[in-house]
């Protein structure tokens, strides 16, 4: 048989090796390989087993010539080991099967194609993309097509190149022995050999995340790592399902379709952590992956969101010559949407937008967590994303019938974690206690569903030794452990911690955490809190801090917790600190508010308008802001809780439309410094919100019965003109002489109110409610009561001219000596309301329902009652005397009045 022959040129800088295959060496394997397949025992649990087999011997036919050069033999193991473990994945991530069959093919000609005869160093470059990785993926799939089905052979060559490159890049980072290779290339091969250098140490930083210490205690991620479950929420399905949601994502993130996914949850449920080993675990097993905590990213209003993240991205070391269009998709995961630095809400959406529009969602995978609030803030944004919901460690049986129906489907929500963290913590933190003692008390059930708080719930008992069933929610755990690292209670050695009382010690943490709030950021550059306590007149507690530093105290303690420091000896305005988790500068936000709140009383009025704008200006106060001022609020005296309402309510008159004696200059020692007109509006804006939220905090705690004596915010000679109020909710108040001209309420709480002398002209009042409130001397003048609820009301001696009130509700309301001028009534309900010494003029009561309605002394003067119910009603209450009374009720419905003492001709004119 004539000898032929097969060249592989390996090109070498300018030298070049030609390698021999002999045709009959070819064949011979070949013949054996497929040999293996058609004479074993078929067994379906082995089929796979049998192909993963054979891979290396397919591999060695492909490569079936002898290399001399140290070098090239290098290279040939670099590709072999390449090509093998590339090829072992994609079977068993595919679940392809050897089915037994019959072989038709001409063996020969399985590898006789020319189409390459030349292996180039430049094929390293882009391995996936090469003409040399191409031939072999044609010529794997030409052999397995004898083997499996048609499908199968399509999803091998879509999915070949993601596999070859992954398999190549571990493979490159597993020897250090292939760096030799990099001086016989030049470029563009070294660059890209170089970042996959770089690219082993990122991903060794990314893997390491699961050998993170927890708060510097000698705790490892790794070792308190629980499975969360979430919601997961397909854009396309109108099903949801539970799920583990690392090991989903982990299959996901292979799967075409949606590129994007949102991971939401409440503070402390575990979304940073589910990130993070989600990206340990992705990058061990070869995946691309860039973690980036978004707190880190200097965002900007003059710069387009995804600007600063590309420009971010490009500085990562492996990320400087990558080609978001060509090269190996990258799993891009964004931790702490919330935690934005700049304009949180409106650059979170504009990021969102922008990702979603840019060549990362087209074919790279994202990942972002965030908060519930902000993710639902931008659902417009992400509606066509995959979104996850975190779920707590455990589900109260009424919650998850509430679960249930949204989800529709029959996932497994009686799940309980709980005993399963628990003992994971105890072995880490090396204590006991009873897991029963916690999750029986109705008081601790919602910490013990929080993976966060459980924790510091497990470091308080170890550390605190007290007895922790006292706590009550996680405003007070926080303070119990403020408390017990202050006193080092687990470090009793320590003598010198009582240079400062415990009070004055929290008291600059708290405004640490105020000025983290503001910035909406865990990182603080040390002299920018210097110049925050300066403005608020804390300078001198400040520096007694920083003094007190230096020496052995709580701050370095305090710093292994709440927050980390990092100096920089040779640039100190560069120092900074970082808390480590954003519910603790809350918490110490809502200690430093309370404690402002409850000192304003001594504070002159020029001086207080300026504190409450450098602490209330900057941002708003958030829901779990106010969620620990009330559980502060809670576990104080009476007397705490009654300053704090007395002076909220001293506030409110202030501020609004207040003489700010503001300039607009550099001179930031005498006035407050502003950028410009729009910018001093808004921080107005926020002073006015601000406030308002945090009387609100009180309304909160008296629905919750959380106040134990009858106390009201008081709000006495107070300027509401044009003020925004919507959708707030100051229940139990007392508003005396105040003026609410021009102001927008729609949407407001204010059950059981005191209103007296009050003036509502051109106030937007839609969808309000008054029930169970008392008016006395109040003007509704052109005022909006569209859909408003006065039931169980008092309304007295007040005066409605040209109001919209349709839709309202008055039921088993008291209404008396009022008079209703121009008023639309249409659709409104009176059932059960007592009329007494009311006039109705030019009112319109088009539909409107007047069921079981008591009336005295009451007139009518040209009202429509087109249509309207008078069920239960006593006709004869009405001036039946007046024709045109007579002809008003003939329009109305009286198929169910009460016609007693009602002559027969009247009855018949109004039932005619």
């Amino acid at each position: 048989m004539e000898k032929n022959y097969s060249q592989i040129n390996i090109n070498k800088k300018i030298i070049n090796y030609t390698c021999e295959i002999d045709d009959k060496t070819l064949i011979k394997k070949l013949s054996t390989l497929t040999a293996k397949l058609l004479y074993v025992n078929y067994d379906k649990e082995q089929s796979l087993n049998i192909l993963i087999d054979c891979v290396e011997d397919f591999i060695d036919l492909f490569g079936c010539f002898a290399i001399s050069k140290n070098v090239d033999s290098l290279l040939w193991s670099l590709v072999k080991n390449s090509l093998k473990n590339a090829t072992n994945q994609l079977l068993r991530s595919h679940d392809i099967h050897y089915k037994k069959q019959r072989i038709s093919k001409d063996i020969k000609a399985i590898l006789q194609d020319k189409s390459i005869s030349t292996i180039d160093f430049n094929f390293i470059y882009k391995p996936a993309n090469s003409d040399f990785s191409n031939f072999y993926c044609n010529r794997l799939c030409e052999w397995l097509s004898e083997f499996v089905s048609d499908k199968t052979i399509t999803r091998i060559k879509n999915d070949w190149a993601l596999y070859f490159t992954r398999a190549f890049t571990a493979e490159w980072c597993s020897n250090q022995e292939y760096s030799k290779i990099l001086n016989e290339f030049n470029h563009p091969t070294r660059p890209y050999l170089e970042m996959m250098n770089e690219l082993e140490k990122y991903t060794k930083n990314i893997i390491s995340y699961r050998k993170q210490s927890i708060f510097d205690e000698n705790v490892l991620l790794e070792d308190i790592y629980v499975e969360i479950k979430g919601i997961i929420k397909h854009p396309n399905k109108s099903l949801n399902e539970v799920k583990d949601i690392s090991p989903y994502l982990f299959s996901w993130v292979t799967q075409t379709g949606e590129n994007m996914c949102t991971i939401s949850g409440d503070p402390g449920s575990g979304k940073s952590t589910i990130m993070k080993m989600l990206a340990c675990n992705l990058a061990q097993s070869g995946h691309r992956v860039i973690f980036i905590n978004l707190f880190q990213l200097n965002f900007s209003t003059k710069k387009p969101a995804i600007d600063v993240l590309n420009e971010y991205i490009s500085k990562i070391s492996w990320m400087k010559t990558y080609d978001l269009e060509k090269d190996m998709p990258v799993i891009l995961m964004l931790d702490g949407l919330d935690e934005i630095k700049v304009d949180v809400w409106n650059t979170a959406r504009e990021l969102l937008r922008e990702i979603k529009c840019s060549e990362w969602n087209q074919r790279h995978k994202i990942i972002i967590s965030g908060r519930n609030k902000i993710i639902d803030f931008c659902e417009e944004e992400i509606m066509q994303f995959l979104k996850i919901q975190v779920l707590p460690l455990y589900i109260e049986p009424q919650e998850r019938e509430k679960i249930q129906k949204e989800i529709k489907t029959n996932s497994n929500l009686a799940y309980d974690l709980r005993d399963f963290y628990w003992i994971k913590l105890q072995k880490s933190l090396s204590f006991k206690y009873d897991i029963d003692a916690i999750i029986k008390r109705e008081h601790l059930k919602e910490i013990s569903t929080s993976p966060l708080l459980l924790f510091l719930l497990s470091w308080t008992i170890k550390n605190s030794g007290e007895a922790i069933e006292e706590i009550r929610h996680s405003a007070e755990l926080y303070e119990k452990i403020l408390e017990c690292i202050y006193t080092r209670k687990y470090n009793r050695k320590a003598i010198d911690y009582y240079t400062w009382k415990f009070d004055e010690y929290k008291k600059i943490l708290s405004l640490i955490g105020v000025y983290a709030w503001q910035n909406n950021s865990r990182s603080l550059l040390i002299y920018e809190i210097e110049k925050f306590c300066k403005d608020i007149k804390a300078t001198t507690l400040f520096e007694k801090w920083i003094d007190y530093h230096a020496q052995s105290n709580p701050s370095r303690l305090l710093l292994l917790f709440f927050f980390r420091e990092k100096i920089q000896e040779d640039m100190p305005s560069e120092s900074e600190i970082e808390f480590i988790h954003k519910s603790f500068y809350e918490y110490l936000s809502a200690v430093a508010i309370i404690n402002f709140i409850s000192l304003i009383n001594n504070i002159n009025h020029n001086e207080l308008l300026k504190l409450v704008y450098f602490i209330f200006s900057r941002s708003l106060i958030s829901v779990e802001i106010m969620e620990f001022i009330e559980g502060l609020l809670e576990t104080t005296e009476c007397k705490t809780i009654s300053t704090y309402i007395d002076n909220i309510g001293f506030l409110l008159s202030e501020i609004f439309n207040s003489d700010w004696e503001i300039l607009i200059c550099n001179d930031s020692e005498k006035n407050i410094e502003i950028q410009n007109y729009p910018h001093l509006i808004k921080c107005i804006k926020n002073v006015e919100e601000n406030v308002i939220r945090l009387a609100e905090v009180f309304s909160n705690l008296q629905k919750r019965g959380n106040v134990e004596f009858d106390y009201r915010l008081k709000l006495t000679d107070c300027d509401f003109t044009s003020a925004n109020m919507l959708w707030k909710d100051l229940s139990y108040s007392v508003f005396f002489n105040t003026d609410f001209s021009d102001a927008i309420l729609s949407g407001g709480e204010f059950h059981n109110c005191n209103f007296c002398k009050i003036i509502f002209n051109k106030t937007i009042m839609n969808s309000c409610c008054f029930d169970e409130s008392f008016f006395d001397n109040c003007c509704f003048s052109a005022t909006h009561l569209e859909c408003t609820k006065f039931s169980n009301s008092e309304i007295h001696n007040s005066k409605f001219e040209s109001v919209i009130s349709e839709g309202a509700y008055f039921t088993d309301a008291y209404l008396s000596k009022i008079c209703f001028r121009e008023t639309s009534f249409v659709a409104a309900n009176f059932d059960d309301t007592e009329f007494e010494d009311i006039k109705f003029i030019d009112c319109d009561f088009e539909r409107a329902d007047f069921n079981g309605v008591k009336i005295k002394n009451t007139s009518w003067m040209n009202c429509s009652m087109k249509s309207a119910k008078f069920d239960n009603v006593r006709i004869a209450a009405f001036n039946l005397k007046d024709p045109e009374i007579v002809e008003m009720l003939s329009e109305a419905d009286l198929t169910h009045a009460i016609f007693d003492d009602v002559p027969e001709e009247i009855i018949k004119k109004l039932i005619q």
